[in-house]
């Protein structure tokens, strides 16, 4: 149960957590999925940046596929704040 529990918090931060939209990254995918529902995504940054904003988050990487397609890859706020050093797409977190 411990361990459901762990794994539990890490999807979460790799899914909804680190910060900062004018700093976030995009992939454009080859084509526009029609099926995506753009308030949703927009649902998404703004969740994001709600975090960000009450200082519960630094910085967030997420991930949307939708139908095998990359539909939203983005990096919000920062790797190290004190720094002032970006969070990447391809951060690793432990």
């Amino acid at each position: 149960m411990q361990t459901l529990l762990a794994t539990s918090r890490k999807m979460l931060c790799l899914l909804f957590l680190f910060p900062l939209l004018p700093h976030a990254q995009v992939i454009q995918t080859t084509g526009k999925n029609l099926s995506v529902n753009e308030e949703r995504m927009a649902g998404i940054d703004g969740l994001i940046q709600n975090y960000i904003n009450h200082h519960w988050l630094n910085g967030a990487v997420t991930l949307v596929v939708k139908d095998n397609q990359v539909v939203q890859y983005k990096a919000y706020g920062y790797a190290d704040a004190a720094a002032k050093k970006l969070m990447q797409r391809t951060a690793c977190f432990e």
